[in-house]
């Protein structure tokens, strides 16, 4: 204790001493530019009031601190420090045995100093795989030749948990080791999850028939995904690190650099396209080019190229195909149209202006205006067959009707159309068609079907006239649709008297007066030797009834001239449609069940 006194006297003179030499100095400076007299004076006095405050500190740091154990207060330090590390620590002697470990090892791994005897334990526990123990072994025993080794391992932990821990052995003097080690887990998972997505993402862009390249803003590769070389002329491995000038034409190296600066400076995407004589074939390329980042004091591209050489082929094909259809067209005098049916708009090429006698194209640039052109014995069922083909109903749209001309006339033509395109819930809103002239054709086939149709005797239409009618109108919506059925009186009498020719005036006369009393648009025809019928659009069961009267009249008219031996009489029927959902065949029945109701009635009148 005296020996340990005797210092800190010693101690506290010389620090004495040498506090009033330091001040005085200060001092000194400080006052020098006062008179010598005066500084000196003031200096001598605030370095002794100094220095003695300072040793009056000293002493009692001093007193305070002969009370504490240093020793010990060292040893605190040291197992506070080692504890409070955020790593896991531990010392190991040189025949393995385990001598310390710190709180995060057990924190880390699980496991204490009851757990773990000696390196062996260690191992078994933290490594129970027999052939991952070994590779650790050989790891740990070639670091052993080093002064300090850093090793990576997956280490079982003592819950059942496998954690990636990275290692750094210490080889320190007698023969100690200390090991220490961080949890790095979390930063392995994230590192295989990047390595995996990176390695998807690399499998993916190269299986994409597009060839990916990075280039810095010089024109060198810095990487390259593709599944082949056929664009880049050389392997990704030859391309890597050149510049695009030792590679390419001059002509699509100087786009390149263009295109480049120009993305670089608009940080757009931009493209272009090119072509290159691989294997003596013309092959085309399209380019597009964005800015990716800044690297290595340059700016770097992402380039992405594509094959186009079918698509540019496939153009000029079309290209050529069409020159050939337009050709085809003016030749063939066909008429090509196409109908939004969004706009209602309908555009046309202008071989329809000659094909229908049009002035100008813009009479018909709606469909509604193009619409009232069509005859109107036509127009019902050419719009009937379009709603239909649009609805679904029908699989094409395919008809013959008449269109009026700008001199008033009619003209014939064929209209075929086609769905070229539907919205997103399936519905048609784009037609394309073509018009044929078959006007002269169809004038010969009417002349044709004119003596087809008619009735050699009386030249009304005959029974397969009025067969078509039926079928033709079964579909009309010109409602009602009526028809009277009429049959000659007593006309087997006339002939068994008079004589066939005789007889044939009486039809010849009822045929003239039916034509005579009804209009353009009403259809009679002569179903059979004594019977005809009459078929009515838009007449109901009153207007029936008055063109029956007005017959009736104009035949007793007839028969008040005695022109013919016997009086001239027809019995009639009528019935008409009045639902589009009724069979004009049932209305024929019912028509026909009515003439001879009256018949039979004017039969019990004569008797």
């Amino acid at each position: 204790m005296n020996v340990e006194l005797n210092k800190n006297y010693k101690k506290f003179i010389l620090m004495f001493i040498f506090s009033i030499l330091i001040l005085s100095f200060i001092q000194i400076y400080i006052f020098s530019s006062l008179p010598f007299n005066q500084s000196i004076g003031k200096t001598i006095f605030i370095s002794f009031v100094g220095s003695l405050f300072f040793l009056v500190v000293f002493y009692f740091i001093t007193k305070e601190g002969n009370k504490i154990d240093f020793s010990k207060e060292k040893k605190f330090n040291y197992n506070d420090l080692i504890n409070n590390l955020l790593i896991g620590i531990c010392v190991w002697d040189d025949d393995g045995k385990l001598l310390k470990i710190n709180k995060e090892f057990t924190e880390i791994t699980g496991y204490d100093m009851n757990d773990i005897k000696d390196v062996n334990d260690w191992f078994l526990k933290a490594y129970p795989d027999e052939n991952y123990r070994n590779i650790v072994n050989d790891s740990w025993t070639e670091a052993l030749t080093t002064d300090i080794a850093i090793k990576t391992f997956k280490v079982n932990c003592k819950d059942g948990s496998i954690k990636d821990l990275e290692f750094r052995a210490t080889f320190i003097a007698n023969n100690k080791s200390i090991v220490s080690f961080t949890d790095i887990t979390e930063s392995v998972k994230r590192k295989n999850k990047t390595i995996k997505k990176a390695d998807y993402l690399k499998r993916v862009i190269t299986t994409i028939p597009e060839i990916v390249i990075i280039l810095d803003e010089d024109g060198y590769y810095s990487d390259i995904w593709s599944t082949g070389h056929k664009g880049l002329i050389k392997s990704d491995d030859e391309l890597i690190g050149k510049n695009i000038s030792e590679v390419l034409p001059k002509t699509v190296v100087n786009n390149y650099m263009r295109y480049i600066k120009l993305a670089i400076k608009t940080n757009e995407i931009v493209e272009f396209d090119y072509f290159l004589m691989i294997n003596n074939v013309k092959t085309f390329f399209n380019a597009s080019i964005v800015m990716l980042d800044y690297h290595n004091n340059k700016n770097n591209v992402l380039v992405v190229i594509r094959d186009i050489t079918e698509s540019v082929n496939s153009k000029n094909e079309l290209k050529m195909a069409n020159q050939k259809l337009e050709l085809a067209i003016e030749i063939a005098e066909l008429g090509i149209w196409e109908y939004d049916l969004t706009t209602t708009k309908k555009n046309h090429s202008d071989n329809r202006i000659g094909i229908f006698g049009l002035s100008s194209i813009d009479t018909s640039k709606t469909h509604d205006m193009w619409e009232k052109r069509i005859y109107d014995d036509d127009k019902e069922e050419v719009v009937t067959e379009l709603s239909d083909y649009l609805e679904g109903k029908i699989p094409a749209f395919k008809k013959k009707y008449r269109v009026k001309k700008d001199d008033g006339s009619y003209k014939w033509i064929y209209n075929i159309g086609k769905i070229v395109s539907k919205n997103r819930k399936g519905n048609p809103i784009k037609i394309i068609g073509v018009h044929f002239d078959i006007d002269e054709t169809m004038k010969n086939q009417k002349k044709i079907e004119y003596l087809s149709y008619k009735d050699g005797l009386t030249s009304v239409y005959n029974r397969r006239y009025f067969n078509n009618e039926i079928e033709r109108l079964s579909k009309s919506r010109k409602l009602p649709i009526s028809m009277i059925i009429g049959d000659m009186d007593s006309l087997k009498n006339i002939n068994d008297t008079y004589g066939h020719k005789v007889g044939d005036k009486y039809l010849l006369k009822i045929a003239e007066i039916l034509n005579e009393i009804t209009r353009k648009d009403e259809i009679v025809s002569r179903i059979g030797g004594d019977e005809f019928a009459i078929i009515i659009t838009e007449a109901n069961k009153e207007d029936v009834e008055l063109l029956c009267e007005r017959i009736k009249n104009k035949i007793n008219e007839f028969n008040e001239k005695c022109l013919l031996p016997e009086k001239l009489s027809i019995s009639l029927g009528f019935a008409s449609k009045v639902l589009i959902d009724e069979n004009l065949n049932d209305i024929f029945i019912e028509a026909d069940l009515a003439m001879y109701e009256e018949k039979r009635l004017k039969r019990e009148l004569r008797n």
